[in-house]
């Protein structure tokens, strides 16, 4: 990230410690890489988990039954994705089929909408 415009931003984003939003195994944080839905499900999870300090959020859909057509119930982000469907923080990728589309990039617009939703359920921990 050095010299990169965001380098500052970077720098305070790695601090924060939200899964999704650190370096790669090669040491890179890639600010202008598109994200995927996966990926943000996990930082919007962990964003839930730290703000409201229950650490069972991280595995509460553990052992079951996938309810997306395209996510195996033993990926990485599993969890993740039934936690933002199920808050309401985040909508199937594709309503018509159910399928949660992990690897489609989010869009600015669903980022948005989903900071917005986020930050009206965490309101109430934030006082």
């Amino acid at each position: 990230i050095t010299g990169h415009p965001m380098e500052s931003t970077s720098l305070e984003i790695l601090k924060l410690g939200v899964k999704g939003l650190e370096a790669n195994p090669a040491h890179q944080f890639l600010p202008d890489q598109k994200m995927t839905r996966a990926e943000f499900a996990l930082i919007v999870q962990d964003i839930v988990v730290k703000v409201t300090k229950d650490k069972s959020l991280e595995t509460r859909f553990f052992g079951q039954p996938s309810p997306f057509p395209d996510v195996n119930a033993s990926v990485w982000y599993y969890n993740a994705a039934r936690t933002v469907i199920s808050r309401g923080l985040m909508q199937a990728g594709n309503k018509a089929n159910g399928n949660f589309e992990p690897l489609a990039p989010v869009s600015g617009a669903d980022a948005l909408l989903t900071v917005r939703t986020l930050k009206e359920i965490l309101r109430q921990y934030l006082r």
